[in-house]
């Protein structure tokens, strides 16, 4: 479930808005001060006073009417099926009512007592828009794109009817009911309200409170304590969880919850729990803001049920720059749920690069929202420009890994997110300028490694400390390697291949390249198994690893096919 779209009005600094996008995953909300990015929050949150809008523009003179004085949103929410699906027979105990189409009811106008299967009909993705007023009042609700189409005919959403699920299946059934609070759009948007947590820059005072028993944890994270205690009879969870919370906070070597006074309290270990010094633990309510608000937000993200949408004011205001590139890359690798930050703090633009960047700029008393082309230098310009930056602020990390190239610096990422299934943590994988500087062989080679060393140790840091050079065999023998990682003090690691694409070779990804470099020819007839065949024979030739090898390579394997005329 994600926000797909907002439109503001009459709320604070924002007039009426053209429907502002949001997508899955990260989403980033900037401006200077005072440029709406707080109301911004507050009105996705959908938990808002009524505050309408004041300018000159609206009110010219003391004793003008102000005509609009309600505050609303509209919203759109998106779900995709399965997700639908779950509710519908978890949430909803298998009946709901749906919401109206001109087209559907049009079909069935002739059988007052109809009943259809609906199963597998339903859209990929389900698009539900609420108009909804202050304190989360829906003030109306509609679902659209909720049925494919199939059989020659165009199921859409209906209204004043049940859907019920038996045997497997999903039924229709025909009922005339106009109170708003029984359609099941209206239902469905208060599931969605319930799973929009909303942290501000303020402090939560979450560190005790009464016994409960739920893993739900409340919008303000009032019953912080109570979940967690929850969450201690899953040891294999909470050590997880705990985990992430050292990620962020490493001189916390664990947290508990312990009943007190008839209370529960979150109390911080900064000494091993294998000490079992209870007595130098901390109470959470004399930690920092940001720990207590970590906590809440890593409960959130980690030990949800459902996928949430997760938005967070202003984080770098009780958070480090270090504990805050780890918490985006938390977020990353929790791709499940939809996070929208606001914030002016370029440390949080370096980490979330590649996400959905909206600029709010205050013009006249009325706040102006862009969306900004991340592939538009110009615009980029803009933004940085706007919040008070600079390039050199943006490209900031704490650890660099550096490849041999291009191919490595984009699919070593891949790797690890895919494979080793391990978030990067603040460390950025950069490709060499030339590998040829760092050859055992090349006599200031020694001095490259110098040079970067004396830059990462100097006082400020410069540049950011290398955690490894990861390069390619290539033809080095077992000296030259020795002597490379006596030169860079045991930095330099080696692939077990001679080369990175070595790992890539593939004989249907050959085959469409081949194929494409040929197109022109009619003669030539290619299959991947003769690709393959010639590879297995071929691959560990020397000549292919010191010349122009995928040249040298067509033109021998196309040679040996019989196509002479590419001999030359």
């Amino acid at each position: 479930m994600d926000i797909n779209s907002i439109q503001i009005s009459n709320y604070k600094c924002f007039n009426n808005t053209d429907p502002v996008n949001l997508i899955h995953g990260i989403n980033i909300i900037t401006g200077k001060n005072n440029s709406g990015k707080t109301a911004f929050l507050e009105s996705l949150s959908c938990n808002f006073i009524n505050k309408p809008h004041l300018s000159e523009k609206i009110k010219p003179t003391p004793s003008s009417v102000i005509l609009n004085s309600e505050s609303h949103i509209i919203i759109d929410f998106l779900i995709n099926r399965d997700e639908l699906s779950d509710i519908i027979e978890n949430e909803f105990n298998n009946k709901v009512h749906i919401p109206n189409s001109v087209e559907f009811m049009n079909y069935l106008a002739d059988d007052p007592n109809f009943e259809i299967e609906v199963n597998n009909k339903l859209n990929d993705n389900i698009l539900i828009q609420s108009k909804i007023g202050i304190e989360k009042t829906i003030e109306s609700s509609r679902i659209y794109n909720y049925y494919k189409k199939h059989i020659e005919k165009t199921i859409g959403s209906i209204d004043n009817a049940i859907m019920q699920y038996r045997d497997g299946k999903y039924f229709i059934h025909q009922k005339v009911n106009t109170d708003i609070q029984h359609e099941f759009s209206y239902q469905l948007c208060l599931k969605f309200l319930e799973r929009i947590y909303y942290f501000n820059a303020q402090r939560l005072h979450v560190s005790k409170t009464q016994f409960g028993d739920t893993d739900i944890l409340e919008p303000n994270a009032s019953n912080l304590p109570i979940v967690l205690n929850k969450l201690q009879t899953n040891p294999h969870r909470f050590q997880e969880y705990i985990k992430l919370v050292k990620e962020i906070f490493p001189d916390i070597k664990s947290i508990s919850i312990s009943p007190k006074d008839k209370e529960l309290e979150i109390l911080i270990w900064k000494v091993s729990p294998e000490s079992e010094r209870l007595d130098l633990t901390i109470s959470l309510s004399e930690c920092g803001t940001g720990i207590s608000q970590v906590l809440a937000i890593l409960y959130v993200v980690k030990n949800s049920d459902f996928p949430k949408i997760i938005l967070i004011d202003e984080p770098q205001s009780f958070l480090h720059p270090g504990a805050i590139r780890k918490l985006i890359e938390i977020f990353k690798f929790n791709s499940q749920h939809q996070y929208i930050i606001a914030t002016h703090s370029p440390i949080i633009l370096s980490a979330s690069r590649n996400s959905n960047i909206i600029l709010l700029e205050n013009n006249t008393s009325e706040s102006v929202i862009k969306e900004i082309n991340q592939n538009d230098n110009k615009q980029i310009s803009i933004l940085l420009s706007d919040i008070g930056t600079k390039l050199s602020d943006i490209f900031g990390c704490d650890y660099i890994l550096w490849v041999e190239g291009k191919t490595e610096e984009l699919v070593f990422p891949i790797i690890i997110d895919k494979l080793i299934r391990q978030p990067l943590m603040g460390t950025k994988i950069i490709s060499v300028k030339n590998t040829g500087d760092f050859d055992s062989r090349y006599k200031y080679a020694e001095k490259t490694f110098d040079i970067y060393t004396k830059l990462s140790e100097s006082s400020g840091g410069l540049i950011p400390t290398a955690l490894s050079y990861i390069f390619d065999i290539d033809n080095k023998s077992n000296k030259e390697i020795e002597d490379l990682n006596r030169k860079s003090k045991g930095l330099v690691k080696f692939i077990n291949r001679r080369l990175y694409e070595n790992y890539l070779l593939n004989d249907k990804a050959i085959l469409t390249v081949l194929r494409e470099e040929l197109k022109d020819d009619n003669n030539v007839e290619i299959s991947d198994d003769d690709i393959k065949m010639w590879l297995d024979k071929n691959l560990w030739q020397d000549k292919y690893y010191n010349i122009d090898k995928h040249k040298e390579i067509m033109i021998d394997f196309l040679s040996e096919k019989g196509y002479r005329k590419y001999k030359n």
